[in-house]
């Protein structure tokens, strides 16, 4: 896996719609694929490429790219670890001036809310195990 920022590989800013990377995918695609351009360097450029443009045309990578990195956004464990996170942030709320949580509604008293929990640390679990089986 290449360890480049995609966004500067196909020439596009972090905000570029996505009819702005496609535009950006099919030029370098024009200038170093490998049928046009025999030079050793335009297929490994070709590949960047196409991995950059299979990322960030994605519905649900490039958050995930943004915010792991190069590195990791692809990573089972790392995408598992960041979403629980996310979880946790969404449920706890806004921080208070106190240091503890902002929200001042009073405590959630719905018995299922454990089970809430429970459920989307199953299926989070069972989306990694299946991630981990595929080839």
């Amino acid at each position: 896996m290449s360890e480049k920022d995609f966004y500067a590989l196909l020439g596009v800013s972090r905000t570029a719609s996505e009819g702005e990377i496609k535009a950006a995918f099919r030029r370098i695609a024009l200038q170093h694929h490998p049928d046009r351009n025999k030079d050793e360097g335009a297929s490994v450029k070709f590949a960047e490429a196409r991995e950059a443009y299979a990322v960030l045309s994605d519905d649900q990578k490039p958050p995930l790219y943004d915010a792991l990195g190069p590195d990791k956004y692809d990573d089972p464990l790392e995408v598992f670890k960041y979403e629980i996170g996310r979880l946790i942030a969404e449920r706890q709320g806004p921080i208070g001036p106190d240091g503890y949580g902002g929200d001042t509604a009073p405590v959630y008293q719905e018995e299922n809310y454990a089970w809430e929990w429970i459920k989307t640390i199953i299926i989070l679990l069972m989306v990694y195990l299946f991630w981990k089986m595929l080839p």
